[in-house]
């Protein structure tokens, strides 16, 4: 639990800090501009794995949970992110804020397509 005062940096909080910190930081945040690489995860279709540049796509670098949820990855492209790039699914902030703490996003595909061994196993 929170306490008055504190901003959570999660989802639109992010946002929020942002808007309401003093102009250098808003500037750094407008600035933030992250490289990435997007896999395709083969366990789920329209399911991507977003890694930070610098994290290798292997079980050295990525939690192992993660990993045996997404399958085999498959290299879609190279991005680079920025708050105002627009991506088709998911709030780039979010991926941003996500590649900065953990240098990984996984984007999730619409809920109609979840296939039911992505949560039961295989």
């Amino acid at each position: 639990m929170q306490s008055s005062g504190q901003t959570s940096l999660n989802g639109e909080g992010w946002l929020a800090a942002a808007r309401s910190a003093p102009t250098f930081l808003r500037e750094k945040y407008q600035a933030m501009e992250i490289s990435c690489r997007i896999y395709r995860c083969k366990k789920q279709p329209e399911m991507y794995l977003y890694l930070r540049e610098d994290i290798e796509p292997d079980a050295e670098t990525i939690p192992p949970e993660l990993l045996s949820r997404t399958g085999v990855l498959e290299y879609a492209m190279e991005l680079d992110l920025h708050p105002g790039r627009k991506l088709a699914r998911v709030d780039v902030r979010r991926v941003l804020e996500a590649l900065a703490e953990q240098g990984w996003f996984l984007q999730m595909p619409p809920p109609e397509q979840i296939a039911g061994s992505l949560y039961f196993g295989d």
